[in-house]
């Protein structure tokens, strides 16, 4: 089964705009945008509608640690 990472969200109770940005940078993720909710920042990686069309349509989370989520797309 194949996954891809769609976005990576952080607990904005935990980490400054800055130091999601800086951690992103450092794992080699895209920082393009970020979304900002009441609790998250979150970064998409790669568009919903992409990847629908090359077939990857289960979504999950996955938490690295306590604060940071990745929402992992898989295709089988």
């Amino acid at each position: 089964m194949k996954y891809k990472v769609q976005s990576v969200l952080f607990n904005k109770k935990f980490y400054t705009l800055k130091q999601a940005v800086d951690w992103l940078f450092a794992n080699k993720y895209i920082v393009e945008k970020v979304d900002e909710t009441e609790n998250y920042f979150r970064f998409r990686q790669i568009s919903p509608t992409i990847l629908k069309k090359n077939g990857y349509t289960i979504y999950r989370n996955k938490n690295i640690n306590k604060h940071i989520i990745l929402v992992l797309v898989y295709a089988y």
